[in-house]
């Protein structure tokens, strides 16, 4: 670990805090902010090596993300997210399948916490689960009777509770539109998030990507089975996830239009709304 990295280190986390001091006036949450920036920041130090090369413009990048600027509704969460982190890396170095499993229970359930489906620490709030969603059982019951082209004993079994394998991944699909995208992770990280995604599936047989994956995974369930998931509330315990996975991607951009974006999200981000 040399000086120059530790000097990169220490003015990223000094410009994430002042970032959520300005933006929040509240010195608890800038450093619980900064905090889980920096344990971001040195998982991929850790495993990402080409990120060295891009140290600079990745500080640039990275400290604008909105979700390391969120506030959650929920202190405890934050329990939740440094202890995880740490068990990746832990587990992940050589691959401990236990700490690895514990950290992925662990994530999944701080997500469901933030997504205000448990009540810390295992009451469920039913309401919010799509199973309980009277809209979607009116229309089951709705077809079952009134889909006369359908025969009534073949309307029983084209029209039942499986119709909830399509509202997951509905739900999913609208959840990741452009403008939740943008808000969550900035415009200009959207470009590599998609190289570092497709990167970290085909190299999924490493320790830390099969992790980070079955970690997203398990965040995307949650929101699936959510009737209106909050895109900050949803993401924001797999900021970590998310960071490894534009860093990863950091380096296969095309420089020139990086750039270009990198300058257009800076302006639309400390714009006046």
């Amino acid at each position: 670990m040399n000086i120059k990295f530790v000097a990169t280190f220490i003015g990223s986390l000094t410009f994430c805090f002042l970032i959520n001091i300005f933006s929040h006036h509240d010195l608890i949450f800038a450093f619980y902010n900064s905090f889980l920036y920096g344990l971001s920041y040195l998982l991929v130090f850790k495993f990402v090596k080409a990120y060295k090369k891009s140290a600079l413009i990745l500080t640039i990048t990275t400290c604008f993300i909105p979700l390391f600027n969120f506030i959650p509704d929920k202190q405890i969460v934050y329990i939740f997210l440094y202890t995880y982190i740490i068990l990746f890396a832990l587990g992940t170095l050589r691959y401990n399948r236990i700490i690895v499993a514990v950290a992925l229970v662990l994530l999944l359930w701080g997500t469901l916490i933030t997504n205000n489906i448990l009540t810390f620490p295992i009451k469920p709030d039913r309401e919010r689960l799509i199973f309980n969603d009277r809209v979607t059982q009116e229309k089951i019951l709705y077809h079952q009777k009134d889909a006369r082209y359908v025969p009534y004993k073949l309307r029983l079994v084209l029209f039942n509770k499986s119709v909830y394998f399509y509202s997951f991944f509905t739900t999913v699909a609208n959840f990741l539109t452009l403008k939740n995208l943008y808000d969550t992770i900035l415009l200009v990280n959207i470009y590599p998030l998609i190289t570092g995604s497709l990167w970290v599936v085909k190299n999924k047989r490493e320790p830390i990507n099969g992790a980070i994956l079955i970690g997203l995974f398990l965040t995307f369930v949650v929101i699936s089975i959510n009737t209106s998931p909050d895109k900050f509330g949803s993401l924001f315990i797999a900021s970590p996830l998310i960071f490894y996975l534009v860093v990863s991607g950091l380096q296969k951009v095309n420089k020139n239009i990086y750039l270009v974006l990198l300058i257009f999200s800076l302006i639309l981000r400390t714009s006046p709304v």
